[in-house]
């Protein structure tokens, strides 16, 4: 044995699949599937459409070129602007996209058909017969199929008129038609080995199936061009033209300006791919042809040298990516080395990164334009692009490593062709006008290096993971290993697919997570003292979860996170192999005397034990965050907040878990970094996720650790339930940990070992017996647990419905005021509200019911018989059942983009409600007097509020900039002068009770009836409350005084010695003091007028009207949120209101009844939230200055909180 280098290995092409036939069925899907898509935006041109018209009577501006802005009208009326496009835009049936590409493929097919009948028609080839008299070409011919294997001998053609020594095979493959070249038959007496050479070459074409598929793409291009790309253009081009002229330009330009992207990126995506495969199949049939005994000296074709500087090589470089075939050059070098077919080329991860991304762009445009968007079909499209990507990429990714463990050389690691393929997806992104939508250049193009990171991780690991199968497998061919790496990669990748689609584009144009209203809603109904206590970790918690919550509950997520690990892992189930195992043998069965190294699959303790580890680690936070919480654990039934801070830790533990063990099993590992870390971080979110689940299920059974439950019980069923919300963002979280520690472990571990030769690993003597079933039952058993907790994932979420409003409504850009539009905009805006609907509501509807309804009173004053209330008057209900029905549709219509007429058009609406309720209520219980102030007080006052708004509208369209906006009658002085009475009145009383009614739509109701003492120097209450919710009622009784307040709830709050009455201080930490704070300030506010009647309000309204029996006066007052925000005389009454104006509320209407003193005897308001309904709140107040001796209780039934 000498010193010198084994030689190295020779693999032969076939042992392993070559892959181009996929990268057609990716060129072929991309065309279909772009077709659909393109020829609905056409038709959807040609179509009725109301074009900006819907968004532009919603409030939207497209001139601002942000998305935020322009769709900041549609955010909180996305049902009206629904309803409206639904109505003027007739919607092209869903099949269309389908019919077309159907049409598409037969359009196909008969040029498929048509394509050799017409290179082979008269005149342009002759048989071979007319050449070949004496039928020596044909025996010749004969022995060449012979020699290539094929079962049916191609038909053979001579085109006279092509002097060049070649030939061209093309049909089918069951028919194909070999056209030889007339040069090529002059060459056969000189040249004949060169002759038996190109003979060879074509008819390996033929024997390689290449013919079928290279001809389809060619027939489907074609097709295509015709069918969809031409009209495409056209329509884009004439929509761009138009738009040229358009005063939306500056904020539509940018998308119909990157519509053309499509077809400028189509059309070379198509063209090089197309071109990469045909010269790789060129490569393939001239080996066959060597191999059939070609002589290989036929391929020694002189070629021009490519002498020059570095731009004329580039140039040379840019210009071989264009051709069908290779250079003669690098075609004979294949011959002695047919080491680029198993290569990852930049130009095909380029390729194919960019044509999986249109594809899934152009699916998603579909189903989202017919609104068929759901977890199913959103799963599909992801599964879609994955597969393709996988069956292309991931190929040639397992491909090349195959090839360098065979032929001893450095397995590539995937990260240059990842970041290539990246790059492919991101630049295909841009053009797919999802990132920038109406801008020009996305307003975070940072975002964009997320597909590149995506691509060079999903290589890394697909290269790293076939090398663990194919080191494992001892079969006699690789395909099996491969197909393991290929499945693993799938789910990987399809997880990726599915959370950028949905999420990741967003991040390009905004940051779609809004931490406050996560926050908002985690804390929903917890007692505001707990919430502040936790303010900061609570927000951690907000924060984290409104990024992660999302991402592990879409389709595919929690699946591609498990497989990470768990493919790897089950490379551990192969009995490993003892030297090269046999498929290697077989890939270099033409060089089977040259010695193949080989390693050793590493170990399964380095991954398991820091993977245990880890887990142990995990139960031991977990433990610690019980005994903590247990310490400040507030009454049963208020443990939400504690709840929310337990299942927090809960993932720092599970992360922790994950990052100690893949951190251990990285820098512990000789190689396979990656894969170790990753089942080391898998194991320890497995193990510790068990752990924590056996914790929570005995919950209660150790004092010391009890959080959520007050005794001992095995409990699973609620454990999974508690701890089921953080399992999918921990699995999530260990897999990026994973792949830091892998990057960490590898630079730490280079430094260590630094000026040291890398060590081979020895191979393997061979693990049998027990020591192997061992291992099989050990990795068994936590594949199953990890499989068994991603397929529960997936189906809890996948069974779960789509995201309620107030969710969805989290995601969306906070509103932006639509008083900023320019002139020339606002006068379209308001244009378009008219004629969308406002014209039918305010204008015909309204208009018809009003003369209607004159002609009904003037009847009524005229006739007969006046006290007949089946007379004439009865008319009326039909009328009363119209305006009410007319109110209805116009709060489901667009608020107006104008704040003048939206303040007129919404005291027109909280009048002509009422009016129309009043009426049909008085015809319902015969009430003359009713009837008579609802008819011509209520609904004839509000017919008026709505001819003011035509009016004003009507100026506002016409650029009538002098016109002033009208406003409804009010009495002398206005809201403020009522606000200031009322105020003077009450401060001469001292006190008064109050009972106040408050509803949150079917959800819960609280009734209060308080005795108050409103001394400035002495404020007192003493209130009896209860409050419904979900079928459940709790009734409490609390006494604030100046000094102390005491609360006595019997069914949540359990004292020492049965005491009824728990003392709360000022200083109280107790959550229930927190929750007794924030009763006390809603009843105080009860008493502010300005709550009801705030600065800037209108008296739309008013009526005089009985309230137990009492003469009251009834005002209806109206206010902007937003303006009332600005001219709040506090910042607490500021914040308030803006806090409504962010829920989607921009008016609010209420009423206040005044007697003859100015003292108000009854409130009630209105207000519906998006996220929560409609919440009405009715307050009466009685016996003012009455006495209101208000003590604390018996000393002896006062205990202490517990915690406070």
């Amino acid at each position: 044995m000498t010193s010198a280098d084994p030689a190295r290995p020779r693999v032969d092409e076939r042992a392993m699949s070559a892959g181009t036939t996929m990268r057609f069925v990716l060129l072929l899907v991309l065309m279909v599937v772009a077709s659909g898509t393109m020829i609905v935006e056409v038709l959807s041109g040609l179509n009725r459409s109301s074009g900006l018209g819907c968004l532009l009577a919603a409030g939207a501006d497209p001139t601002q070129g942000t998305v935020a802005a322009t769709s900041a009208g549609v955010i909180t009326q996305s049902d009206a602007y629904d309803a409206c496009e639904a109505r003027f835009n007739s919607s092209l049936p869903w099949w269309l996209g389908l019919a077309w590409p159907v049409l598409l493929l037969v359009v196909a097919g008969v040029l498929f058909v048509g394509l050799p009948a017409w290179k082979t028609r008269r005149g342009r080839v002759v048989p071979l017969d007319l050449v070949d008299r004496d039928g020596e070409f044909r025996r010749q011919l004969a022995d060449l199929v012979d020699v290539a294997g094929l079962a049916r001998a191609p038909r053979f053609v001579v085109d006279p008129a092509a002097l060049s020594a070649g030939a061209v095979v093309f049909g089918r493959n069951r028919r194909a038609t070999v056209c030889l070249h007339a040069g090529l038959l002059a060459r056969r007496a000189a040249d004949p080995e060169g002759f038996r050479a190109v003979l060879l070459h074509e008819l390996a074409h033929v024997r390689n199936r290449d013919v079928t598929i290279a001809y389809t793409t060619v027939a489907l291009w074609r097709a295509f061009l015709v069918l969809a790309l031409v009209p495409y253009l056209a329509r884009t081009a004439y929509g761009l033209i138009d738009g040229l002229g358009s005063p939306f330009w500056p904020g539509v330009g940018p998308i119909a300006t990157r519509s053309l992207l499509l077809p400028v990126l189509l059309v070379p995506l198509v063209y090089l791919a197309r071109a990469d495969v045909l010269r790789s199949r060129e490569v393939y049939a001239d080996l066959a042809a060597v191999r059939w005994g070609a002589d290989p000296r036929g391929w020694a074709v002189p070629v021009a040298g490519r002498a020059g500087g570095a731009l004329r090589q580039a140039a040379g470089s840019f210009v071989e990516l264009w051709r069908t075939h290779p250079r003669w050059d690098l075609r004979r070098a294949s011959l002695d080395d047919p080491a680029q077919l198993f290569g990852a080329s930049p130009l095909l991860m380029f390729l194919t990164g960019a044509a999986a991304i249109v594809i899934n762009s152009q699916m998603w445009d579909y189903l989202g334009r017919f609104n068929l968007v759901g977890n199913w079909p959103s799963g599909a499209i992801a599964l879609v692009a994955a597969a393709l990507v996988t069956a292309v990429a991931g190929t040639v990714l397992c491909r090349a490593v195959a090839h360098a463990m065979v032929t001893g050389s450095r397995v590539p690691s995937g990260v240059r062709a990842g970041l290539w393929l990246g790059v492919g997806m991101a630049v295909a992104e841009f053009g797919a006008d999802r990132v920038a939508v109406l801008e020009w250049l996305p307003n975070q193009p940072e975002a964009l290096l997320l597909p590149v990171l995506a691509g060079a991780v999903f290589a890394l690991w697909t290269t790293r993971c076939a090398q663990l199968w194919l080191r494992a497998w001892r079969g006699g061919s690789s395909q099996t290993a491969i197909l393991i790496a290929l499945a693993g990669a799938f789910l990987v990748l399809s997880g990726w697919f599915s959370w950028w689609q949905q999420t990741g584009v967003e991040l390009a144009f905004q940051w779609p997570f809004n931490v406050s209203a996560m926050r908002d809603s985690l804390t929903q109904g917890q007692p505001p003292g707990q919430v502040a206590e936790h303010a900061a970790a609570l927000s951690v918690i907000a924060g984290v979860w409104s990024v992660l919550g999302e991402l592990a509950e879409l389709p595919l997520v929690p699946t591609a996170a498990s497989a990470m690990w768990v493919v790897p892992l089950l490379a551990q189930l192969a009995r490993p192999a003892v030297g090269a195992p046999r498929w290697v043998h077989d890939a270099v069965r033409d060089d089977a005397d040259v010695s193949v190294p080989w390693e050793a699959t590493p170990p399964l303790r380095r991954a398991v034990w820091p993977g245990l580890a880890g887990g142990a680690v995990g139960w031991a936070v977990v433990v610690g965050v019980m005994a903590w919480t247990h310490t400040w654990q507030p009454p049963l039934g208020l443990r939400g907040v504690e709840y929310l801070i337990f299942a927090g830790w809960g993932l720092v533990a599970l992360t922790m878990a994950a990052a100690v063990a893949a951190v251990a099993a990285g820098i512990a590992a000789r190689g396979h970094r990656l894969a170790l870390a990753l089942v080391a971080a898998g194991t320890a979110v497995v193990t510790g996720y068990c752990g924590m689940f056996a914790l929570t299920s005995l919950d209660g059974c150790i004092p010391s650790l009890a959080v959520l439950q007050p005794s001992c019980q095995w409990r699973p069923v609620e454990a999974w339930r508690e701890a089921q919300p953080i399992l999918g963002p921990a699995l999530v979280l260990g897999v990026a940990t994973a792949v830091l520690a892998a990057a960490i472990g590898a630079a730490v571990r280079t430094w260590w070992r630094r000026g040291t030769a890398p060590q081979r690993a020895a191979v393997p003597a061979g693990v049998t017996g027990t020591r192997l079933a061992v291992r099989r039952a050990g990795v068994g058993l936590l594949c199953a647990t990890a499989v068994g907790i991603a397929v529960a994932q997936e189906a809890l979420h996948t069974g779960q419905p789509s995201p309620a409003p107030a969710d969805a409504h989290a995601h969306l850009p906070a509103p932006v005021d639509q008083a900023s539009a320019p002139p020339q905009i606002k006068k379209l805006q308001v244009a378009a509200w008219w004629k969308y609907g406002g014209r039918d509501l305010a204008g015909h509807r309204l208009g018809q019911i009003m003369g209607n309804m004159g002609k009904v009173v003037r009847d009524a004053a005229t006739s007969a018989d006046p006290d007949n209330p089946d007379g004439v008057l009865s008319r009326l209900r039909p009328l009363c059942a119209d305006l009410g029905q007319l109110t209805r549709d116009a709060h489901g219509y667009f608020r107006v983009p104008d704040p003048q007429a939206q303040r007129l058009w919404a005291t027109f609406l909280t009048q002509a409600d009422k009016g129309s309720a009043d009426c049909l209520a008085a015809l319902d219980q015969r009430n003359r007097e009713l009837l008579k102030s609802a008819s011509q007080q209520e609904i004839l006052h509000a017919g008026a509020i709505g001819a003011q708004v035509a009016t004003w509208i009507s100026k506002v369209v016409s650029g009538d900039g002098s016109a002033k906006p009208p406003g409804p009658a009010e009495p002398d002085g206005g809201a403020a002068a009522l606000s200031a009475a009322v105020k003077k009145a009450m401060a001469g009383k001292g006190s008064v009770k109050l009972t106040a009614h408050v509803s949150m739509g079917s959800v819960s109701t609280t009734d209060e009836d308080c005795l108050m003492r409103l001394r400035p120097a002495a404020v007192a209450m003493d209130c009896s409350v209860v409050t419904s919710a979900l079928g459940t009622h709790r009734t409490a009784h609390m006494i604030v005084l100046p000094d102390s307040a005491y609360l006595s709830v019997p069914d949540m709050l359990r004292l020492p010695g049965g005491k009824q009455w728990a003392r709360l201080g000022a200083d109280s930490k107790n959550p229930m003091s927190a929750m007794l704070a924030e009763s006390t300030k809603r009843l105080q506010n009860s008493m502010d007028v300005n709550a009801t009647v705030p600065p800037g309000a209108q008296i739309v309204g008013t009526a005089r009207e009985q309230v137990d029996g009492k003469p009251t006066t009834r005002f209806d007052i109206a206010y902007d949120v937003r303006a009332a925000a600005d001219a709040a005389a506090s910042d607490a009454d500021r914040q308030s209101l803006l806090a409504l104006a962010q829920s989607g509320v921009s008016t609010v209407t209420s009423q206040i009844w005044v007697d003859e003193a100015n003292l108000p005897v009854q409130m009630a308001s209105t207000v519906t939230l998006p996220q929560y309904g409609p919440m009405a709140t009715k307050m009466r107040y009685t016996d003012w200055g009455g006495p209101a001796d208000i003590q604390a209780p018996p000393a002896d039934q006062v205990g202490s909180m517990p915690g406070g």
